[in-house]
């Protein structure tokens, strides 16, 4: 299925969710919504498509509600809803659709097995007894983050990096559902070395998944590592989609653009950003 006919899709049953389509990348303000739903439709790699949501409630309901409504007919033969919630404990949210609705996810998933797995892999995966199947490695916790909020950190502003080296590893790995051009541009700005470095420790030490060490995530890795999911279906993240997608859409209406110090880094750390087809809904 075309990428235009999956964003169609979803568009439609946006708006029969009650959402007005707004552009909050446009040259003029966009009008202000009191709920607002913030969706990334992504390239197609390896057969998949993936809908990246903004890490807010409201949007990842709406998701819920866009792979049980929009996508249940022959033309999708299967749907995977995957998220980390607090609305739901912290637990992983693993549903697998067909024909718009839940199936179970160990019958599901069997015919997307990788060749080296095995259907007990799979099982394993699904329930408490991952480690046979994603063994935490040693040292984990004591290894240096490669990336923060999705952005490599040699990308990063030097104040971010000095500020990453004091943080617990663990958590400086993770997803930040904040980290972006605000902070990048604090960072940049005169005599604010101290006030960058604790605002970043703030960002890094809250509100994030930590990939390597929490159940509820190793679970999700546990699913893709052994199903056919292609390497990018967690990255980049929404954060890091929405700021590079922003300063390159803006780049390419006016290439003479002034870059503001971290511009330059966000746009590298989504190079083909420009390539996603934003969503982007509200309501009062």
């Amino acid at each position: 299925m075309a990428r235009e006919t999956v964003s169609k899709r979803v568009r439609d049953r946006v708006r029969q969710l009650g959402y007005e389509a707004y552009d909050p990348f446009a040259a003029m303000p966009a009008q202000a919504y009191s709920h607002a739903v913030k969706l990334f439709v992504a390239p197609v790699r390896d057969g998949w498509m993936r809908i990246l949501g903004a890490p807010e409630e409201e949007t990842i309901d709406v998701m819920a509600d866009i792979a049980y409504r929009a996508f249940g007919d022959e033309t999708f033969p299967m749907c995977l809803l995957m998220a980390i919630t607090e609305q739901i404990g912290g637990q992983p949210r693993l549903d697998v659709i067909v024909n718009g609705a839940k199936h179970d996810s160990l019958v599901s998933l069997m015919p997307y097995i990788r060749p080296h797995f095995a259907t007990d892999d799979l099982r394993r995966a699904l329930s408490d007894s991952i480690d046979a199947v994603l063994p935490v490695g040693k040292g984990d916790s004591a290894a240096k983050p490669t990336a923060i909020g999705g952005i490599p950190t040699d990308l990063l502003p030097k104040e971010m990096r000095d500020a990453a080296k004091s943080v617990n590893p663990g958590q400086a790995s993770a997803l930040s559902a904040r980290l972006g051009a605000n902070l990048l541009g604090k960072a940049g700005g005169a005599n604010s070395g101290d006030a960058a470095q604790s605002a970043a420790r703030k960002l890094l030490q809250g509100n994030s998944v930590n990939w390597e060490s929490d159940p509820a995530a190793r679970r999700l890795r546990a699913v893709a590592q052994v199903i056919t999911l292609p390497d990018t279906w967690r990255t980049p993240d929404y954060i890091p989609v929405r700021d590079a997608y922003q300063l390159q859409i803006r780049k390419s209406r006016n290439p003479s653009m002034s870059l503001l110090p971290g511009d330059a880094e966000a746009m590298a750390a989504v190079k083909d950003a420009i390539t996603y087809t934003p969503i982007f809904a509200g309501k009062n």
